[in-house]
């Protein structure tokens, strides 16, 4: 065996290799007696100065669910704020395995790159670092999430773009900015987060009926007033380096028929009559979501058109005198009549979502990149003969809808 390993060079040099590497490579100290691993960013805006909270993980030598703790400096720019946490915590930063970034309003008044510039020159890909929004302090909204399997990790979870099920909002990283920020539109949309308060330990009932809140409570002793997370599906529309506007849970919805992506949802048909059916609250579950956009001149006019089948089954029937037979009967077959009311609840969310993003100039549905890719030649002679479309284009836009329902099982 020796005298192999002799003849073969190829194998002694490694075996040299290993010999000299291994007493090193166990000599090294932990990753975390060396830097701080970072899970995520808080980033508010106090004045004139950044406030920069970095949460980052406490092992923990019981092999349970690791502590999570926040460290919170200012400074004049973001990259000086966290060089002064890493005085303070005697460590570098690891950003490797950070999850996001949260950032107030405050902070997205204006120059919001300016936020991203330090991280974005780190070694580590910072690309994939979702970013969120809160109305509220980053800085409190990190501070109650002390756990790895907080709800806020698991609002993560739930809405990453991974999600196979696409059953929510997806999530927007600081590469999604970048390319948005560097194309024609300008335009990204982005999640937003609340803090709740509540007094004596009790929590608010005022919930949203779609039961998508989501609370964790802070650990402060009761009879005092706690902070907890609470998603109420709201976004933010980040255009030309800032905040634009802010969107409510209903305007978000609007704009979820527009995303290719968001494959299933939901949609309510009020006080509906029909044969048996009395003033009834019908809910449908889309199961499946097919997309389809087309972009076109007319007349020299710029078309687009969005051609959406939605796969559906019957989710709940609300009312008096529902029998289990009519349940049945709506999972079977839907009458023209229910189609047209089914159609017109949908058209209706799609034309206030135009309607908004018409009035506020911004544009997240892929109306100007779909021009731009397949009716490049038309779109250029168009924004020559009226230059100053080119930045109210989708205002300028004529939009046509296409619904149709297929039913599930």
């Amino acid at each position: 065996m020796l005298r192999y390993i002799w003849k073969n060079k190829i194998l002694l040099i490694l075996l040299i290799l290993g010999l000299w590497l291994v007493p090193h490579v166990i000599g090294l100290s932990e990753q975390s007696q060396t830097e701080s691993i970072v899970t995520a960013i808080g980033i508010d805006k106090d004045n004139e100065e950044f406030e920069v909270s970095l949460q980052y993980i406490v092992p923990s030598a019981s092999g349970g669910t690791e502590e999570l703790k926040v460290n919170t400096q200012k400074g004049k720019t973001v990259g000086e704020a966290i060089e002064k946490i890493k005085l303070q915590l005697g460590k570098l930063s690891g950003f490797a395995h950070c999850r996001f970034l949260v950032f107030s309003d405050a902070a997205c008044e204006e120059n919001f790159t300016q936020l991203l510039d330090f991280l974005l020159r780190r070694k580590t890909n910072t690309n994939n670092i979702v970013l969120v929004n809160t109305p509220d302090s980053s800085k409190d909204l990190l501070s109650i999430s002390t756990k790895l399997d907080s709800d806020l990790y698991s609002f993560l979870d739930n809405n990453s773009s991974e999600n196979e099920f696409g059953d929510f909002h997806n999530l927007k990283t600081i590469g999604d900015y970048y390319n948005a920020y560097f194309s024609p539109v300008k335009c990204l949309l982005v999640n937003r987060v609340n803090l709740k308060q509540t007094k004596n330990g009790l929590k608010n009932s005022n919930t949203d009926n779609g039961g998508s809140e989501n609370k964790q409570s802070s650990s402060q002793e009761g009879g005092k007033e706690k902070k907890e997370f609470e998603n109420k599906g709201e976004q933010i529309i980040l255009k030309d380096n800032k905040k634009l506007i802010s969107l409510s849970s209903e305007e978000s919805d609007n704009l979820l028929w527009f995303n290719p992506e968001i494959k299933r949802d939901q949609f309510i048909i009020e006080n509906y009559s029909e044969n048996n059916l009395k003033n009834v609250s019908i809910l449908f579950n889309v199961l499946n979501k097919k997309l389809n956009k087309k972009a076109y001149f007319k007349n020299g006019k710029p078309c687009f058109d969005i051609d959406i089948r939605l796969y559906i089954r019957t989710g709940e029937i609300a009312g008096e005198n529902v029998i289990q037979q009519d349940y049945e009967v709506l999972q079977r077959k839907l009458s023209d009549k229910l189609k047209k009311a089914m159609t017109e609840v949908v058209l209706n969310s799609l034309k206030n979502a135009e309607k908004h993003f018409k009035e506020n100039n911004y544009d997240v549905v892929e109306c100007f990149n779909t021009f731009y890719k397949y009716k490049n030649k038309e779109l250029n002679n168009f924004l020559q003969n009226f230059p100053q479309a080119k930045e109210n284009f989708i205002r300028e836009v004529e939009f046509n809808y296409n619904i149709k329902f297929i039913q599930g099982h």
